[in-house]
C-alpha cells in the first residue's frame, strides 16, 4: 500500500475534527519549517519551536544543562495554550548511552535491548533529542526533533513513543515493555538535506488481530500504518536543514562553526497520533530517539536518547476547609477537599485516591477512594470531600492521586494540606466558703472549722479531665465529679473537719480569724495541658464573741 493510499484510508476512518495536519503555516502548535528546518522561534508564526521549548521548559533529569529563562520565554510569547508536555532539550554528548548486543533491534521487545556507554559512528551520534505534545481539535499531536554530531553521510533516525516508562537501568537493561499502540517513527537523513523513507509503525502483538498481514513487518509486532514523504492530508511531516542554521543551545559539530547546525544535521517532524491510529489515542509516558545501521527494522540499533513525555497527567490539590473540636471534646474533626486538574491530553475517566489521614508513617490506616467520572483536558473537578477525626492538632495530611484513561494510568501525584491549629484555651477556677462552730469534745470547749465549695471549668469550649482539689489543711478532697464539660462545676464539702492552728487577729475574740486555701487542677485531654487555680476562705473563729 502506498503512502498516499494509506493516508487516504486513515482519513476516511476518523471524524474530520481529528484531521489536524502538523506542519505548514497553518499549524498553530509548532513550526515545521520548509524547505530548511531550523530551531528558532519565528515570532510571525503562531506556533512554538524548539527554541521556545528550550527557553520555556526545564530539562530532565534535574541537574542536566537547562536553558530555561523566563524573560526569554516571555519574549518568545511563551508556550501555546495547546501545549501538553515536553521532554525539554535532552543532551547526549558522546560517549553516553549506546545500544549493544544482538537483541537491540526495533522488532524486539524492550526486554531484549541492552545498552552501555561507548562510541558509535560520528554520523549516527545523536547530540540532542527532543519531543513535545500538543492537544488540538480532539487530537494528540507529537513533535519530534534531534541533531547529530556529523553530517558526513546518511543516517537512519528513529523515534519511539512508549506508553510505559522506559528507562536505562544501571545493569545495562531497560525498564518497561511494549504495549499495543506504541508508536515508532523512522526516517533517513540523506545527503541532499531531506528526510527520506518516512515510515510510521504501531506496535501490535500478533494476538490482537488489529494489523493486516500486508502491513505486518516480517512476522514481528510492528504494523506499518503510514509511509511516504508525508505532508498535507497524511497526518505526519518532517524536514531537515538544507542550509546552515543557528542552534539555540550548546552545540558543536564535528566540522563547522560551534553554535551552528551544518546542513543535514538537524531534523524536526510532527505526527497526528489520533489520526494515524484511526481515532484511538494512547497515553504516552516516555520517548526515545535512536539511530541504526540501516533502513531495515531488524537492523542493529546504534545511539539513543531517552526522556519522559507524560501526555496523560494530572495535578492534585488538597485543602483543609475546616477544623473544629469534636463532640467528645477530646479530638478534632478535620474536613478536607481534594481537587484534580487534567493537565494532559485526553479525558481522565477516573481517579484513585490514597489518603494517609495524617499518619504517613502508618499505611494500615490509609483511606482509599475512587472518583468515577470524566475530567476533560484542562478541567478541574472536586473528586473528594471528607471529614477525619484525629487527635493531631494540626495534622499534615497527604493525598496521592492516580488518574486513569481507560486502561492507562497516569504517574502518581501528591499534595498535602496543613489544617489550621484549633485554639484551645482551657481554664479552671474555684470557690470556697467556710464555717466555724464551738463544740464540746473530750470535756473541753473547742472551735472547729468546716468548709465547702466548687471547682469549675471556666472555658466555654474545652473539657477537663482528672480534675483534683487539695486543701492546704486537710489535703486531697473528694469531688462530686472529676471530668468537667465546658462551664460545668464539681462540688466539694468538708464540714467541721479540723481545728484551727495559728490564727490572725489582735487578741479580741471577735477579731480572731482563720484562713485556708484550696488548690485545684485539671487537664485538657487533647493538648494534655494542665491548668490550675485556687481559692481562699477566711472564717472568724467566734463571730458572735465580743
Amino acid at each position: 500500500m502506498t503512502g498516499a493510499a494509506l493516508g487516504i484510508l486513515l482519513m476516511t476512518q476518523i471524524p474530520a475534527a481529528l484531521a489536524f495536519q502538523p506542519g505548514g503555516t497553518s499549524d498553530p502548535n509548532f513550526e515545521i519549517d520548509e524547505p530548511s528546518a531550523n530551531a528558532l522561534d519565528d515570532v510571525s508564526h503562531p506556533g512554538d519551536d524548539w527554541e521556545t521549548i528550550y527557553r520555556c521548559t526545564h530539562a530532565l533529569p534535574v541537574g542536566t544543562p537547562d536553558g530555561f529563562n523566563q524573560a526569554d520565554c516571555d519574549s518568545l510569547g511563551g508556550l501555546n495554550s495547546s501545549f501538553v508536555a515536553s521532554t525539554g532539550i535532552l543532551h547526549d554528548h558522546a560517549p553516553a548511552s549506546i545500544f549493544t548486543g544482538g537483541g537491540s533491534k526495533d522488532i524486539n521487545d524492550i526486554s531484549q535491548w541492552k545498552w552501555k556507554n561507548g562510541a558509535v559512528p560520528d554520523k549516527d551520534d545523536i547530540t540532542h533529542a527532543y519531543a513535545s505534545a500538543y492537544g488540538i481539535n480532539n487530537a494528540l499531536i507529537l513533535y519530534i526533533g534531534s541533531d547529530r554530531f556529523s553530517n558526513t553521510g546518511s543516517a537512519m533516525m528513529g523515534a519511539w513513543f512508549f506508553q510505559e516508562s522506559v528507562r536505562a537501568k544501571p545493569d545495562g537493561s531497560f525498564t518497561g515493555k511494549h504495549k499495543n499502540g506504541d508508536i515508532f517513527w523512522t526516517g533517513e537523513f540523506t545527503g541532499g538535506g531531506v528526510v527520506a523513507n518516512l515510515k510510521i509503525y504501531s506496535w501490535q502483538d500478533r494476538s490482537s488481530g488489529s494489523c493486516s498481514t500486508a502491513n505486518r513487518i516480517k512476522g514481528s509486532n510492528l504494523c506499518l500504518i503510514a509511509e511516504g514523504s508525508g505532508g498535507s492530508g497524511y497526518g505526519y511531516v518532517a524536514s531537515v536543514n538544507n542550509t546552515n542554521e543557528t542552534a539555540p543551545w550548546d552545540y558543536t559539530p564535528k566540522s563547522g562553526t560551534p553554535g551552528e547546525f551544518p546542513y543535514n544535521s538537524f531534523m524536526k517532524g510532527g505526527l497526528n497520533i489520533t489520526q494515524l491510529l484511526g481515532g484511538n489515542t494512547p497515553c504516552f509516558a516516555s520517548f526515545m530517539i535512536e539511530t541504526r545501521s540501516s533502513s531495515e527494522v531488524n537492523a542493529q540499533l546504534k545511539d539513543f536518547v531517552l526522556g519522559e513525555l507524560n501526555t496523560c497527567k494530572i495535578s492534585v490539590t488538597k485543602t483543609c476547609t475546616s477544623s473544629t473540636l469534636a463532640a467528645d471534646m477530646e479530638s478534632i474533626d478535620h474536613t478536607y477537599q481534594v481537587s484534580v486538574t487534567n493537565t494532559g491530553y485526553g479525558t481522565i475517566t477516573s481517579v484513585d485516591l490514597i489518603d494517609d489521614v495524617g499518619t504517613p508513617e502508618v499505611a494500615t490506616d490509609d483511606r482509599t477512594n475512587t472518583y468515577s467520572g470524566d475530567i476533560l483536558s484542562g478541567q478541574t473537578v472536586q473528586v473528594d470531600q471528607y471529614t477525619i477525626n484525629s487527635k493531631l492538632n494540626p495534622p499534615t495530611n497527604w493525598v496521592t492521586a492516580i488518574g486513569r484513561v481507560g486502561t492507562y494510568t497516569t504517574a502518581s501525584v501528591q499534595d498535602n494540606a496543613v489544617c489550621p491549629q484549633v485554639p484551645l484555651n482551657p481554664a479552671i477556677g474555684a470557690t470556697k466558703d467556710c464555717e466555724t462552730k464551738v463544740v464540746a469534745e473530750g470535756g473541753k470547749v473547742v472551735v472547729k472549722v468546716g468548709f465547702g465549695g466548687q471547682v469549675c471549668n471556666t472555658d466555654t469550649e474545652t473539657k477537663l479531665v482528672n480534675v483534683t482539689a487539695n486543701d492546704s489543711k486537710v489535703g486531697a478532697l473528694t469531688l462530686s465529679k472529676t471530668t468537667l464539660a465546658p462551664e460545668e462545676c464539681a462540688s466539694f464539702t468538708n464540714p467541721l473537719s479540723y481545728y484551727p492552728g495559728t490564727v490572725a487577729g489582735d487578741g479580741t475574740p471577735s477579731q480572731q480569724s482563720y484562713s485556708n486555701t484550696v488548690s485545684v487542677s485539671g487537664t485538657e485531654p487533647l493538648s494534655n495541658t494542665t491548668v490550675t487555680g485556687s481559692a481562699t476562705a477566711t472564717c472568724g473563729l467566734c463571730p458572735t464573741c465580743n
